[in-house]
């Protein structure tokens, strides 16, 4: 290299021509080629560096955070149906006052005794949890049919 810079100013200093190897021309070439990638690597660097940054800016990632949302009155079940929190309405039996009249003439379910080896007491009692299992049955069908009708509203 200090062949060629000694060439040239040589070549300014006096009017004769200096002359330069094919070799030492090579040199330099193959050196200028090396010093232009390494000037294209550092461009393609900073532009994506600079991609990157303005990528970035536009779309900002997603904080892991865990934040305690507000109580909702509903949810979305595993099942994808929606419940509400707040309980289900009481099922209030209508007032049926004293004074009314009583149907004697209506048709009532007789029961059947013959087959029936249980005594008296325990029959009743069948009996009585049968209509309780029932009253609930009924309660809880309008219950239900109350709620869906306040879901589809």
């Amino acid at each position: 290299m200090m062949r060629i810079y000694s060439a040239f100013v040589a070549q300014l200093a006096s009017d004769m021509p200096q002359h330069v190897t094919r070799a030492e021309k090579k040199s330099v070439r193959n050196l200028l080629l090396w010093i232009c990638l390494l000037i294209w690597i550092a461009c393609a660097l900073l532009t994506g560096y600079y991609a990157h940054y303005y990528w970035l800016q536009r779309h900002p990632s997603v904080s892991s955070e865990v934040t305690a949302k507000p109580e909702q009155d509903y949810h979305l079940s595993d099942m994808h149906y929606v419940f509400k929190k707040q309980p289900l309405p009481v099922r209030l039996e209508p007032d049926v006052p004293d004074d009314q009249p009583v149907d004697e003439d209506a048709e009532t379910p007789s029961y059947d005794n013959a087959d029936d080896t249980a005594t008296d007491d325990e029959a009743i009692d069948v009996d009585d949890t049968a209509s309780e299992a029932q009253l609930r049955k009924d309660a809880l069908r309008e219950q239900v049919q109350k709620a869906l009708a306040e879901i589809g509203d």
